[in-house]
């Protein structure tokens, strides 16, 4: 009898349980909408029917990244099927071949610019591969010298009348002594000659993302107190601004809001202002004294008309952000 008398109270408790879960379910949509959504607190907890009625809202974005996909991926084939993607990211010596690519200089994947002697410039086609890239100034290095091109002319065979003209070009090579260099992504980069180094980033056929890398890495090894100092000041400006929306969110947004008011106003009657003076009219710069005045009444309207519709926007919205 007390085992009967326990599961029916169980039982009891159990359908009034159920019946609360039931109310909680259909008015889980309303309380969410009164949900503190700073502080996520909530007291009728997961709302399934919330869950079901999600949805892609961005179908128009979806479809467009979706065809901006389908249109790089069309660009790399092509790019695979006409071109060679290996010289983005190898050097080329001046014969042109793709170091540690091309059968000729497989073995050699380094890129190597000859020191430019007192008559000739560091060049495009100044690069020889190398096998490894030289870490002292006594190996040596066949390099080439200046470009000098040359014309053959004679008269072909049986014909007195015609003649083959043969245009080429033609360079020296000098076994040449080296300097110290750093292996980077495939290049040999002058270590201690910091003009040099300027003149391969400048004038040589080094990729734009390669620059921009040595370049990115010499700023930080300049300004690295600067940008230690920048890490910490945007921490901390983080953390301030978290602050900021945990204890002090409403008034955060009616400041932005009555900024914007006044900005709008200001730039209104700022551009009014100078339509009436000439002499602070920044439009005189560029047009005449008739064009910058009926500029500067027009950008006074249209700052205008746009703090008409924000306060409009406002007004309609005056719940919500209450």
């Amino acid at each position: 009898a007390s085992t009967a008398s326990t599961l029916a109270s169980a039982m009891g408790l159990y359908s009034q349980y159920s019946q609360v879960e039931k109310a909680d379910d259909t008015s889980d949509t309303a309380s969410f909408c009164s949900t503190d959504k700073l502080t996520g607190s909530r007291q009728s907890g997961f709302s399934l029917e919330l869950y079901r009625r999600r949805r892609c809202t961005d179908g128009f974005c979806l479809a467009f990244l979706l065809a901006f996909l389908l249109g790089m991926a069309h660009l790399y084939r092509h790019a695979r099927a006409t071109g060679d993607l290996a010289k983005l990211t190898h050097g080329f010596d001046w014969k042109g071949s793709i170091c540690g690519v091309d059968p000729a200089v497989q073995d050699k994947p380094f890129l190597f610019w000859c020191s430019p002697n007192e008559d000739q410039d560091l060049a495009l086609l100044d690069g020889v591969c190398v096998s490894q890239c030289p870490t002292t100034s006594d190996q040596a290095h066949w390099c080439p010298g200046p470009a000098r091109t040359f014309r053959i002319s004679r008269p072909i065979s049986g014909d007195l009348q015609s003649e083959e003209v043969v245009i080429g070009m033609k360079r020296n090579l000098t076994k040449t002594l080296g300097y110290p260099t750093v292996e980077a992504f495939g290049y040999c980069f002058p270590l201690h000659d910091l003009t040099l180094m300027q003149q391969v980033l400048q004038r040589t056929h080094v990729s734009s993302v390669t620059k921009q890398v040595i370049l990115a890495g010499q700023g930080a090894v300049e300004s690295w107190h600067f940008l230690v100092a920048v890490a910490v000041a945007s921490v901390a400006i983080g953390y301030v601004f978290l602050f900021v929306l945990w204890n002090f969110f409403d008034k955060l947004v009616f400041a932005l809001l009555v900024a914007a008011h006044v900005l709008l106003l200001a730039a209104a009657g700022a551009f009014a202002y100078v339509s009436f003076h000439q002499e602070h009219n920044i439009f005189r710069n560029y047009f005449s004294e008739a064009a910058a005045q009926v500029c500067a009444w027009a950008c006074a309207g249209v700052a205008f008309v746009a703090w008409v519709f924000f306060a409009l926007l406002c007004c309609h919205s005056r719940d919500a952000m209450a």
